[in-house]
């Protein structure tokens, strides 16, 4: 069987999801939510890349950056990438 993809082209995560909570509110129109995500570093990191397609984001904190966190959303890559307060070591 030939693959489309090497196992060498393939990178696994840099993170590990330990928890998510997610809070909800249906709209007519529209979903509001947040989530919140407890993270275990795999390597050290200054920034985490996360999957974010057809998403508004509007606020990003973390417990060292109660009052935000520097992010970027890529739209045609779908991706969120949130610039860490401090640089984390591996776990």
């Amino acid at each position: 069987m030939e693959y489309r993809f090497k196992r060498a082209d393939v990178r696994l995560p840099v993170v590990k999801l330990e928890h998510l909570e997610l809070q909800l509110s249906f709209f007519e129109t529209h979903v509001d939510g947040s989530a919140t995500l407890t993270l275990t570093a795999k390597e050290p990191l200054g920034a985490v890349e996360l999957d974010a397609r057809d998403l508004e984001v509007f606020e990003v904190t973390s417990p060292d950056a109660p009052a935000g966190c520097a992010y970027a959303l890529d739209a045609a890559r779908h991706k969120l990438t949130v610039t860490l307060p401090r640089p984390v070591a591996a776990a």
